[in-house]
C-alpha cells in the first residue's frame, strides 16, 4: 500500500488537515492488503481528495476509510475503485460525517468495481451523516462485471489479450496513474497479475 509513498499496510492511519486548501490522498493497495484510514478536516475550507486503488487476485481485503467534516466550508471527494480477479473479495465501508459546525460543506463518495473472475466479489457499505442542512451531497456505487467485448475490440486492434486486459484496467485507475511513483508501482504490478 502506498499513500503518496508512505506504508501503512494493515495499519490503523489518522490524518489531520488543519489548514486550508487542497489535499491529495493517493493509495493503492494489492492483493490482501488492507485500509483503516480516518481524515479529520479541521480547518474551515479544508480539502481532500482521496483516490483509493485496489488490485486483488484470490484474496480478501478490506477498505474501511472515514472522512470527518469538522468545520465550515470544508471539501471531500472520496473515490474508491477495486479491479478483482479469480476468487478475490473486497469490502469497502466508507463513512463521511458532516458535524453541526461544518456548514457550506461538500462531499463526494464514489466506489467503482470490476469483477475479473467468476468467484470475485465486492461488498459496498457507504455512509453519509450530517447535522446540518447546509451542505452539498453525491454518493454512488458501481459494480462491473468484466466485460469480454472490450477486450475482443481491443484484441480486433491488433492487441493481445493480456495487453488488452492491461490497456482496460490502467484505464480504469487513470487517476492514480498521474502521480509518477504510483504510476510505476501500479503498471509493474499489472504486468505480473497478467
Amino acid at each position: 500500500m502506498i499513500i503518496k509513498g508512505e506504508n501503512i499496510t494493515n495499519k490503523r492511519k489518522k490524518i489531520d488537515i488543519g489548514k486550508k486548501g487542497r489535499n491529495d490522498i493517493l493509495v493503492f493497495l494489492k492483493e490482501e492488503e488492507s485500509l483503516d484510514l480516518e481524515i479529520n478536516l479541521g480547518a474551515p475550507e479544508a480539502e481532500a481528495h482521496v483516490f483509493v486503488a485496489h488490485l486483488s487476485k484470490d484474496g480478501k481485503a478490506s477498505i474501511n476509510l472515514r472522512v470527518n467534516h469538522l468545520s465550515k466550508g470544508t471539501k471531500s471527494a472520496v473515490k474508491i475503485r477495486s479491479v478483482i480477479f479469480g476468487k478475490g473479495r473486497t469490502d469497502v465501508s466508507a463513512v463521511t460525517d458532516v458535524r453541526k459546525n461544518a456548514k457550506g460543506s461538500e462531499v463526494s463518495l464514489f466506489s467503482e468495481a470490476i469483477l475479473l473472475g467468476d468467484e470475485s466479489s465486492v461488498s459496498f457499505i457507504p455512509s453519509i451523516s450530517t447535522e446540518n442542512n447546509d451542505v452539498v451531497i453525491s454518493h454512488g456505487a458501481n459494480t462491473e462485471i468484466f466485460d469480454k467485448e472490450k477486450i475482443f475490440y481491443l484484441s480486433s486492434r491488433g492487441m493481445d489479450k493480456e495487453e488488452a486486459v492491461r490497456v482496460f484496467i490502467e484505464n480504469f485507475l487513470s487517476p492514480l496513474l498521474s502521480d509518477e511513483e504510483l504510476s510505476r508501482t501500479i503498471r509493474k504490478y499489472i504486468n505480473i497479475k497478467n
